[in-house]
C-alpha cells in the first residue's frame, strides 16, 4: 500500500496486487496536501496540508484525528483536535503550512511534523489531546526531514541550504550545520545510520556526516 498527496486537496491509498488499485481517497478540505506519511506498524496514515491542518486516518480511510495548531498558551506548539469540526473559541488557529511528515520507524505512532515556520513537534498522533515528547526548532523553513532508522535521529535540510543533525534523546544539535549553496532537495541515511546524504539544487550531493560514534 502507498498514499498519494494533491493539490486538490485529496491524499489517496492504493494497494498494489497484480494492478494498481484505489483503497480510498480522503474527502477535500480545499486547502493543498503538502505530505503524507505512513506509519512503521501500516496502522495510521498522517496526511498534511498547506492550511497546516494534520488529518490522521486508519488504514480503511477512517478519521480519527484532525490536529489544528494554534496560538501556544506556552512557547510550544500546541494542538487542538478539530475532527468535529469545531475549534473552541478561546483558541486561535494558525494556518502555518505542513512541508513534511514522517513517522518514527522504532515508536510507530510518533509522528515528526515540520511546519513552514521551522517548528518541528513529534508527538503520539493516535492521542487526543496531542501529546507532544520532542520539540525541534531550526529556525529555517524545511525543505525535508527524516527520521534515522533506528528512530533516534532527525536531519533538516532547509530552503537556504542548511542541514542539522537533533539527537532525540535530548532534542538537541549534535554536530556543526552544514549547507549547500541553495535549498536541500533530497537526504537519505544509510541503512545502518552511519551516513547521511543530501542533495541540494546547487546541482550538489554531499556524503559523509557519519554519525556511528554517536550512536
Amino acid at each position: 500500500v502507498f498514499v498519494t498527496g494533491s493539490a486538490d486537496g485529496t491524499a489517496c491509498a492504493w494497494r498494489i496486487q497484480n494492478d494498481i488499485s484505489k483503497i480510498f481517497c480522503t474527502p477535500s478540505r480545499g486547502s493543498p496536501v503538502n505530505a503524507v506519511a505512513f506509519s512503521a506498524d501500516d496502522s495510521l496514515i498522517a496526511v498534511g496540508d498547506q492550511s497546516g491542518l494534520i488529518q490522521v486516518f486508519d488504514p480503511k480511510g477512517n478519521l480519527l484525528h484532525a490536529y489544528q495548531r494554534v496560538k501556544p498558551e506556552t512557547n510550544q506548539v500546541q494542538f487542538q483536535d478539530v475532527k468535529d469540526g469545531n475549534l473552541p473559541s478561546k483558541y486561535t488557529p494558525l494556518e502555518i503550512p505542513v512541508r513534511k511528515l514522517d513517522f518514527s520507524p522504532r515508536l510507530a505512532q510518533q509522528l515528526a511534523v515540520a511546519y513552514d515556520d521551522g517548528q518541528i513537534p513529534i508527538f503520539n498522533a493516535n492521542s487526543n489531546p496531542a501529546k507532544i515528547s520532542s520539540f525541534l526548532y531550526t529556525g529555517l523553513r524545511p525543505n525535508v526531514m527524516g527520521f534515522s532508522p533506528n528512530g533516534t535521529w532527525i536531519v533538516v535540510g532547509s530552503e537556504p541550504g542548511s542541514v542539522s543533525t537533533w539527537n532525540l534523546s535530548n532534542n538537541n544539535e549534535k554536530f556543526p550545520r552544514f549547507s549547500h549553496r541553495g535549498g536541500v532537495l533530497a537526504l537519505a541515511f544509510s541503512p545502518k545510520d552511519t551516513i547521511v546524504a543530501t542533495a541540494g539544487n546547487d546541482n550538489t550531493a554531499m556524503i559523509g556526516l557519519s554519525i556511528k560514534k554517536e550512536l
